[in-house]
């Protein structure tokens, strides 16, 4: 059968753990292009049995935005897909895009994700449906835009694919935590530069609360069972660690006072009295 005249699109960082099964369901495309960002594990090993095709993400790449954008522009061929390195192209869904680039009119195509949280599919939680634009014309692609949850512009009719996207997401409490550690920086910059109120300590309490009601009660997180409870709890812990991040970011000052110890840790007249505090 030969290649599929499309290009696929990987953003990669130590995703060697996951990446064999990505790029394996998309070998019927003839390009697949990696966006690398400084992997230490064996991610470049990986990606180099399937493709030739691999960038070293540029520092000056500040979101993901760019480098999506990167990757439009490297690609040759008019049909493109965007895929991270924890989903899955199950054999629906590659039948259903190979119609759709028989058929070659320019258009944007959305993807419904089947969330697989703690090795189990998810239907709840607010997981379910998680619609993701991924397939286009090139012709139809502006660019991408935002800094976390990066957006498409694009031109013409947004379509919509009927087979599933498979994504492969918390497998474990830590990949879990590392991802949390990981988002909660940009999340809490956004918070940030969009002037959220000075944190207090019930916002460490309210937050994560919040968090938890909305995906096990509101959003029935408590029909995934065991899982779902695991998840929304990992939900509550993002949280608190997004808040933790804005407290940090909000105290720019916090530098300061750790110099100002430094200083005073010092001095011939040290005194541990002396080190100020609030």
């Amino acid at each position: 059968m030969p290649k599929l005249p499309i290009s696929i699109l990987i953003l990669t960082k130590n995703s060697a753990d996951y990446l064999k099964p990505a790029l394996e369901s998309v070998k019927f495309a003839n390009e697949i292009i990696i966006l690398d960002d400084s992997s230490t594990d064996e991610t470049i090993n990986i990606a180099k049995k399937y493709t030739d095709k691999i960038i070293s993400d540029p520092k000056s790449t500040k979101n993901f935005a760019n480098k999506r954008n990167i990757l439009k522009n490297q690609a040759t061929n008019n049909w493109l897909f965007y895929l991270d390195a924890d989903e899955r192209i199950p054999s629906q869904l590659q039948q259903e895009i190979v119609g759709i680039i028989k058929n070659n009119q320019p258009a944007a195509y959305q993807v419904s994700r089947l969330n697989i949280f703690w090795g189990k599919p998810f239907y709840h939680g607010g997981w379910s449906p998680d619609w993701v634009i991924r397939l286009f014309h090139k012709n139809s692609l502006t660019k991408w835009q935002g800094q976390l949850h990066e957006q498409p512009e694009f031109k013409g009719e947004l379509e919509s694919l009927k087979s599933p996207l498979i994504h492969l997401s918390h497998s474990g409490l830590t990949k879990s935590l590392t991802n949390s550690l990981s988002w909660s920086w940009l999340e809490a910059k956004l918070l940030y530069d969009n002037h959220h109120p000075r944190v207090k300590w019930y916002h460490f309490i309210s937050a994560p609360l919040r968090e938890f009601g909305y995906r096990f009660l509101k959003k029935s997180g408590y029909k995934d069972g065991l899982e779902g409870f695991l998840e929304s709890i990992m939900q509550m812990i993002s949280k608190f660690i997004t808040y933790e991040r804005l407290w940090e970011l909000q105290n720019g000052r916090l530098k300061d006072k750790y110099d100002l110890i430094d200083r005073q840790l010092t001095s011939s007249n040290f005194d541990l009295k002396s080190i100020t505090h609030d």
